[in-house]
């Protein structure tokens, strides 16, 4: 079982990084395992959408939302160029 010291810390991260609260408490209560078993979009960014979010919104309005309320210095869309990047390499469709 994950102590609350380190949930706490993946909270604060996902804040710091722009991520919506029910992504946050998704992530941390261990639901995304389940729900996002497969492809889920914006894969390889470190963002991991909750099932409600992931179903709802398009990648556009994602990065959107993230980017209004990103404390990172460093624009989440770079985090998506790594990503694709990544997917690129290995030869993730």
């Amino acid at each position: 079982m994950i102590d609350q010291e380190i949930k706490d810390h993946w909270k604060d991260m996902g804040l710091h990084f722009g991520y919506p609260d029910c992504c946050i408490e998704a992530f941390v209560t261990g639901v995304n395992k389940c729900d996002t078993a497969g492809k889920y979009k914006l894969q390889y960014t470190g963002y991991v959408p909750c099932k409600t979010c992931n179903e709802t919104f398009t990648e556009e309005q994602m990065v959107e939302n993230i980017e209004i309320n990103r404390g990172e210095e460093e624009p989440f869309h770079k985090s998506i160029l790594r990503a694709n990047n990544f997917k690129e390499t290995i030869g993730y469709d």
